[in-house]
């Protein structure tokens, strides 16, 4: 017997060596930044200090936009301008939800947008967003009116201009076009648009002048030439000459167009919301806590609790790794929150699992045994405490606030790194541990119950 355990026992310390190996290999790419170079010019950034932090921990830009008002607008008054615009600030779905969704759309939810008044009593919009390298650029394709307009001759096409508006467009998704080289943006029209689209590009492909323009805010963007009717109420816009700028012009179809155009501040930097050195603090705080969880598990629960451990290093490494490659994922002190309360939840779920080994070993069975009995038995409310975090934090994610959804996004990311860590990982460190030693109650922290002993 001894001769068939030697080699399984060999296997568990080897591979337990290489993951230890492994472990602090991926925790140095993670969460240690170092130059590789004598001069110090390449230097590598940790997939922790990749990960973008918001405005409540690291600060960030901010800009006011004051509305302009069109003086020479045949169509309203100046006074009608700024009616429509004092009724889109109260409107639920008005000018401050537009500002929310081109921000979210292009990857920063955790901004913030408020209304504010001036010292004159003037109604004007702060813009808050994180560090970000072209601040400007940012808050003008964000504060952009965003009137899109298909038009041509009205002469030939016995259409009104505009054609199509971005109101008469229920899709709009950023492309690439073989046919012409270039990026651009897809979009399906309503019906009733639909309609007027098919005759206009009909008279447009039977008449000498066959040019459609589209703009957007007066500028031309496209200029096209209708050869065939569209009448399945699709077009495409082309000519954009880089991805972001077709999902910047998608972005502001969907949208919708803002009731008057805006001026806006130079950006300026936004301290810390939760004041300096936040972000270094809370990190601080968050790595000792979990430290003091990890200890525990070794003092409570000894063999156990190391391989407790090793799953639960893991699992942080891996979250680190996710939340760098999430687009748009902005780490802020609720999230923060979200990602220590699914550690504890994963350090639970090993003490459960581990609570079950010993009643299973109290009862008579072999260690080996009851580590198998006892893993079996704790999948069933490890599994059901898993899943209702799981959908709570998908409906904090769907129907939450900026700040709401990125608690829901990290605690989901955690609950089911966490599920993961149990069922599989953790699983993986006992039977690693197991041919190592398989008979000492010290190690696992386990004993029998009286009767069974007797």
């Amino acid at each position: 017997m001894k001769k068939k355990k030697q080699p399984s026992r060999k296997r568990s310390i080897v591979l337990l060596s290489i993951l230890c190996v492994l472990i602090v290999a991926f925790g140095v790419l993670a969460f240690v930044p170092f130059s590789y170079d004598e001069d110090g010019y390449r230097s590598y950034t940790s997939f922790a200090g990749a990960i973008e932090l918001g405005i409540d921990l690291e600060g960030g830009t901010y800009a006011v936009l004051t509305p302009v008002y069109d003086e020479n607008n045949e169509d309203q008054t100046v006074e009608e301008q700024e009616q429509a615009f004092l009724d889109s600030l109260d409107a639920s779905d008005g000018v401050l939800s537009v500002l929310r969704y081109r921000l979210t759309q292009l990857g920063y939810p955790e901004a913030t947008v408020a209304r504010q008044t001036d010292s004159y009593g003037e109604p004007s919009i702060r813009v808050e967003i994180p560090r970000v390298d072209s601040a400007a650029d940012l808050f003008s394709v964000v504060a952009q009116q965003g009137v899109l307009e298909f038009t041509a001759d009205e002469s030939v096409t016995g259409v009104t201009n505009p054609i199509v508006t971005q109101d008469d467009i229920i899709a709009a998704i950023a492309t690439y076009d073989s046919s012409s080289s270039s990026y651009a943006v897809a979009v399906q029209m309503t019906d009733e648009a639909a309609d007027d689209f098919a005759q206009a590009t009909q008279k447009l492909s039977e008449a000498e002048d066959k040019t459609l323009t589209i703009t957007m805010d007066g500028e031309t963007v496209t200029t096209a030439t209708v050869n065939t009717p569209i009448t399945n109420g699709q077009g495409m816009i082309t000519g954009l000459s880089t991805a972001s700028e077709a999902q910047t012009l998608a972005v502001l179809i969907m949208s919708g167009s803002l009731p008057v155009s805006f001026d806006q501040t130079e950006p300026a930097d936004l301290a810390p919301v939760l004041g300096e050195n936040t972000a270094r603090l809370v990190l601080i705080a968050g790595g000792a806590c979990m430290l003091l969880v990890m200890i525990l598990l070794i003092i409570l629960y000894r063999g156990l609790g190391l391989a407790a451990d090793l799953s639960l290093l893991i699992l942080v490494i891996a979250a680190t790794f996710i939340m760098a490659e999430i687009p748009g994922l902005q780490l802020t002190l609720p999230g923060v929150i979200a990602l220590l309360f699914s550690f504890v939840l994963a350090a639970d779920a090993n003490v459960i699992i581990f609570r079950r080994i010993r009643e299973e070993f109290a009862s008579g069975r072999t260690i080996v045994a009851a580590a198998q009995a006892g893993q079996h038995r704790g999948i069933a409310p490890i599994v059901d405490t898993h899943v209702a975090i799981a959908l709570l934090a998908v409906g904090l994610w769907i129907f939450g606030g900026t700040v709401v959804q990125s608690f829901g996004i990290l605690l989901f990311l955690g609950t089911a790194l966490s599920l993961f860590g149990a069922l599989a990982v953790t699983r993986l460190m006992i039977r690693l541990f197991l041919p190592i030693n398989s008979t000492s109650e010290k190690f696992y922290n386990v004993k029998r119950e009286e009767e069974s002993a007797q």
